[in-house]
């Protein structure tokens, strides 16, 4: 009897045994990879070049390309990333960690194939032989879009309430309405893109729309009063609402009743200077070039901007009322007292020249 093939048959149970478990652990690998909301990546290195060996299917969801089109061009894949800041800073993190053995963790922006641009969190680290050489990375990339929007509008809506708080603050102030409308253009500055901005007030008595300030491209320019009409201003005005068209052009604009005048934009907000229940004027922003350029938190913001520029520029009209009314006040009491001062001077002569015809001491004292 060959007792070798006896163990041999004996070993077989436990080889097939091994084989199943491989593959269910292979299975439960590939599922598991699957079911990421991202992809895996092992990059080899070989001498100093290197190698993308495997990407897991979950890249094609993330940007559009599949895993063997970017196996087979290096220059795709790396590609991908947008900014130069973000390939530079990402290259600066992942060197580092290496040389010091420890994982890297790394956000940037890629370019998907249909041309959007996402952001992507990156977890890997180096993968060493046994002379401690690099030889690999292996790692994790997910879309962290979502968050990362979250984040900036977060952000951004931080800032403008900071902004919008210092306004408040500054626009509390007395001051002329010329100083008024100069810091209400610099503290749009601070939110918003103003090269293309105007500043409309009304009058209602005259019934007259008049431009304290209007910039064309950067350019501050005189725009003319003009009877009340049925221009974009009259509108916001007479709606009492903000507008905001990211595609306007005179179809939207005569669909509103709206006669455009001047340049024509291809986007508009405007938002309403509400004093109570009256519209008292009217903020505008446009952009001449580019459509979808502003966003309904920006409405929003501009609305309460222009409220607080409503109530400063009342205020400015009182306290330059006063400042009148006190001028006015202080000429007719410098008048008043020159009046006196010259009556008292003349008494002062009729007595002088009266005391040379007295006689009596008693009474020149």
């Amino acid at each position: 009897m060959d007792y070798t093939d006896a163990l041999d048959s004996q070993n077989i149970p436990d080889k097939s045994k091994a084989f199943e478990d491989l593959q269910e652990s292979q299975r439960f690998l590939t599922t598991l990879i699957s079911n990421l909301p991202g992809y895996v990546y092992r990059v080899r290195k070989e001498d100093n070049h290197w190698t993308i060996q495997y990407l897991s299917d979950g890249i094609y969801e993330l940007t559009g390309h599949k895993a063997s089109e970017l196996i087979e061009s290096d220059n795709l894949y790396y590609g991908l990333m947008v900014d130069e800041k973000d390939k530079n800073n990402a290259k600066i993190a992942v060197n580092e960690a290496l040389t010091n053995k420890r994982s890297y963790q790394i956000t940037y922006r890629i370019k998907a194939a249909d041309s959007s641009v996402k952001w992507v969190w990156e977890r890997g680290r180096g993968v060493y032989n046994e002379k401690n050489d690099l030889i690999a990375t292996e790692g994790f990339i997910t879309d962290i879009t979502e968050r990362k929007i979250a984040e900036e509008e977060l952000i951004k809506r931080n800032r403008e309430l900071a902004v919008i708080n210092m306004i408040g603050h500054t626009l509390s102030k007395l001051a002329e309405r010329d100083k008024i409308i100069a810091d209400i253009c610099y503290m749009l500055g601070k939110l918003f893109n103003i090269e293309n901005l105007y500043i409309a007030l009304y009058d209602e008595d005259k019934n007259i729309v008049a431009f304290p300030f209007y910039s064309i491209e950067g350019k501050v320019v005189i725009a003319p009063s003009r009877e009340f009409s049925n221009g974009l201003t009259e509108f916001v005005i007479k709606t009492k609402k903000a507008l905001l068209i990211n595609s306007a052009n005179h179809k939207i604009l005569t669909s509103l009743g709206i006669i455009p005048y001047g340049k024509d934009a291809f986007a508009v907000l405007s938002a309403p200077m509400m004093l109570g229940e009256k519209a008292v004027g009217v903020i505008t922003l446009q952009d001449y070039r580019n459509e979808n350029v502003f966003s309904h938190s920006q409405v929003e913001t501009l609305t309460t901007i222009a409220s607080q520029a409503a109530i400063a520029l009342e205020n400015a009209e009182l306290y330059s009322s006063l400042k009148k009314s006190l001028l006015e006040k202080e000429i007719l009491l410098q008048e008043v007292h020159h009046r006196v001062k010259n009556n008292m001077q003349i008494m002062s002569s009729l007595i002088k020249l009266q005391s040379h015809y007295v006689f009596d001491s008693q009474m020149l004292q």
